[in-house]
This record gives structure tokens, C-alpha cells and sequence, in this order.
């Protein structure tokens, strides 16, 4: 009896240390959060925690949705909820504490079945675009929301190809569409609208431009205007654009007397006002690519391309000519990833690698230069995730995305830097 006896007493005790580690576990990531410390690029250091919103949202675990953050509201959208066939999500789910809860907004949004489409606020609504259906069917229509419960048509047949994988942003008071890939090819375009029906290509545009080093200067003296090609910007970023300055502050002595002058200056008086003359540049075409507003250009960060897995970094001052930051960025080549524009610079996080899913989170002032901040944050390893900056306070919300064909999530997170 008393081997008995002993045996469930001991029984009992392991069964409340079993019971009991678990809780004192989330009770400490909750008060002790996992956390990670970087330096920004004023040389201080900075923390940055994550912390779980919800462990469990009611919404299908599910990736490649749409999602966007506005009116006070974080809306997310289609997405897909079984990898390789249908059936894709038709719903819209919505939360008004920033992820912590989420309540149903439309069972049917009206567009159907839709994955790898892209969404984004511009004035107050939320715009979603494109994407696959079906049979894997692309679409090129353009819908609107102002509360996640009520949707209206756009367009049932926008201007731009019907695509997937492509980005959409608020820049520079118009909503644009980026990249993607298409039935033909992958796609290196970019589109805008002012009122989402109607959308147009970009065409050249007057530009601030601050001073550059070490700047070779053609003058051409049919219209006395000097042309500015290459130079180092205030990073020291080498800079691959052709530019007309018709600044009266530029030195006579670089207009000259012969139709084409080739000369090397230290610099160039600051501001002076540009405009981008040259053929249209574009990125490489690819898909499934992050894109954001930064520091007053249009960002491409990675994605997938005709050649495999991307880790460059391009950027538009109007989202007509194109300009690298990057052609071989620190992190590894991957695509649906996010990044999150902040004040402090650019965060890329997680995405799908050749072989895995990443758990890293990475972080550059200036688009050129990152810096890994952490290898293995605890959110996991995943892809085709939403996240963006919380316009309800500091910090960064990480919602959904995958692990595997398998493992999709519900769940959504706070990063706090």
C-alpha cells in the first residue's frame, strides 16, 4: 500500500507541475516578453519586444490576404485557407483594439474567392485589387471599403493586367499598384489612381534632390541645361539616374561653349529642383514582393522573379524611374515577406526562403545598409503574414500568414522597437 500510496502522491505532484509550468510559462512571456536590442542610426540602442494580441483569432487560419490599417480600424480580407486548390476566402473580418479581437464584417465581400490579392487605405477607404480565384483565374477588378462590412466595385476591369502577387500603396496622394505576375510574365509595372476606377502609367515629374559628391555633369548648351549623371548621395549611396537641373545657382562654368561637356564636380548647391528625363527604368519584374513608403520614395523590397528568389531594394521618387539601393541587400533572398515602414527606417520580416520559412526580422535607415535584428523571433517562421506599422501607438502588428503547405496561422502580434 504504501508503493501504492507514493506512487500517487507523486502522481498528483507532477500532474500540478504539469498543470501549473504552462501558466507560470505565458504569465513570464507576457510580463518578461522575449525582446532583442539594435542600434538606429542615430547610434543609439533600442529594444525591440514582441507580444502576442491574439493566440487564436476567430477568423480560418489563412495567408495572402489583404489587410490594411485606417479609420480606426485593422481589416483584413480573402486569403487562402488550403494551399494549392480552392476553396480561397470570401470574408472580411475587423478589429478596433489593433488585433486583440476581431468580429466578423462580411461573410461574402462580393469579389468572390480571392488569394494573393493586395489591399491598402488611400482616403479613408480601403482598396483591394486583383489577385486568384478559382482555377487559379487572375482578375483585374478594384473594390472599396470604408468599415469591412459594406463593399462597392471600383472596377471590374481596371487598365493594368489581371495579375497576383503584386503591392498596393498610398504614395504621393494617388493609390498605386505595383509588380506582380501576370499569364505572360512577371511584372515590373506600376500603376495610380485618384479615385480607383481609373488608373494611368507615371510619367516624369519635378523632384527635390539633395546634394550629391563627386557628380559628372554633361552640359548641353542647345537650352544652356546641365545634366546631372551618378554621384553619391548624403549616405554615400551611389546614385544611377540622369537628371536636368535648370537651377540659375549652377555655375556658368559648367554650361561652356561646345555642345557636350563631360566634367567632375565636388557638389552641387542644395536644394535644387530636377527633372527626370531619362527612359522610363523599372525594377525586375517579380511578384510576391514587399513595397512601401519611405523617407518620400516608393519602395520594392525582394520578391519572386524569372530567375528565382530577389533580395535587391529599388526605389521611385515618383514611381516612374527606378533607382537600386541594393542589388545583393544582407538578408537572404526570399518573397512574401512584409516590411513596415517607421520613423526610425525600414523593417523587413520573416518570408519564404528556398527551403524555409523565416523567423527573422531585419532592419536598414537608409535601404541600403540592414542589419539582422533578431535570427529566430518567436512568432515562428512564416510567410504571406500582413504587417504594418500601428498607427494606435508604437510598434508594429504581424497578423496570419504560413509556416508550410500545412500550417497556416490566426494569430496576430505586437513588435514593439
Amino acid at each position: 500500500m504504501m508503493g501504492i500510496f507514493n506512487y500517487r502522491v507523486a502522481a498528483k505532484k507532477s500532474l500540478r507541475v504539469a498543470l501549473i509550468l504552462p501558466a507560470v510559462f505565458t504569465l513570464a512571456f507576457f510580463w518578461f516578453p522575449p525582446c532583442c536590442a539594435f542600434a538606429d542610426d542615430r547610434g543609439s540602442e533600442t529594444e525591440m519586444e514582441f507580444r502576442v494580441l491574439n493566440g487564436s483569432a476567430p477568423f480560418s487560419a489563412r495567408h495572402s490576404f489583404a489587410c490594411g490599417q485606417g479609420n480606426g480600424r485593422t481589416i483584413i480580407c480573402g486569403g487562402a485557407v488550403r494551399e494549392g486548390f480552392s476553396p480561397f476566402a470570401q470574408d472580411s473580418w475587423v478589429s478596433t483594439d489593433c488585433g486583440g479581437t476581431w468580429e466578423i464584417g462580411a461573410s461574402e465581400c462580393g469579389f468572390g474567392e480571392r488569394e494573393a490579392l493586395a489591399g491598402s487605405f488611400y482616403e479613408g477607404k480601403f482598396y483591394v485589387s486583383a489577385g486568384a480565384g478559382r482555377g487559379f483565374r487572375t482578375y483585374n477588378d478594384v473594390w472599396h471599403t470604408r468599415d469591412g462590412r459594406k463593399w462597392f466595385e471600383d472596377t471590374g476591369n481596371a487598365q493594368f493586367s489581371a495579375r497576383r502577387g503584386h503591392r498596393m500603396a498610398d504614395f504621393l496622394g494617388r493609390l498605386w499598384v505595383v509588380g506582380g505576375r501576370d499569364e505572360r510574365d512577371y511584372c515590373n509595372d506600376s500603376w495610380y489612381t485618384r479615385e480607383g476606377s481609373k488608373w494611368r502609367r507615371p510619367e516624369p515629374s519635378r523632384v527635390r534632390f539633395d546634394p550629391r559628391r563627386e557628380t559628372t555633369v554633361t552640359v548641353m548648351t542647345a537650352d544652356r541645361s546641365v545634366w546631372v549623371i551618378g554621384g553619391n548621395d548624403r549616405h554615400g549611396r551611389v546614385i544611377d539616374s540622369w537628371l536636368r537641373c535648370e537651377d540659375p545657382r549652377v555655375p556658368e562654368t559648367f554650361r561652356g561653349d561646345r555642345n557636350v561637356d563631360i566634367r567632375v564636380i565636388s557638389a552641387l548647391p542644395a536644394p535644387c529642383d530636377f527633372f527626370i528625363e531619362t527612359r522610363e527604368v523599372r525594377f525586375p519584374g517579380r511578384e510576391d514582393h514587399a513595397c512601401v513608403v519611405y523617407d518620400g520614395r516608393l519602395w520594392v523590397i525582394g520578391g519572386a522573379g524569372r530567375n528565382g528568389l530577389l533580395n535587391d531594394v529599388w526605389f521611385s521618387y515618383d514611381g516612374y524611374a527606378w533607382q537600386c539601393a541594393s542589388r545583393k541587400a544582407e538578408f537572404a533572398p526570399r518573397s512574401r515577406h512584409a516590411a513596415v515602414a517607421t520613423d526610425k527606417g525600414l523593417f523587413v520580416i520573416g518570408g519564404a526562403g528556398d527551403m524555409e520559412a523565416f523567423a527573422d526580422v531585419w532592419f536598414s535607415a537608409d535601404g541600403t545598409d540592414w542589419k539582422r535584428l533578431c535570427e529566430k523571433a518567436p512568432f515562428g517562421g512564416r510567410y504571406s503574414h500582413a504587417a504594418f506599422r500601428n498607427d494606435s501607438g508604437d510598434g508594429i502588428i504581424l497578423i496570419g500568414g504560413a509556416a508550410s503547405k500545412f500550417d497556416f496561422f490566426s494569430d496576430s502580434w505586437l513588435l514593439i522597437y
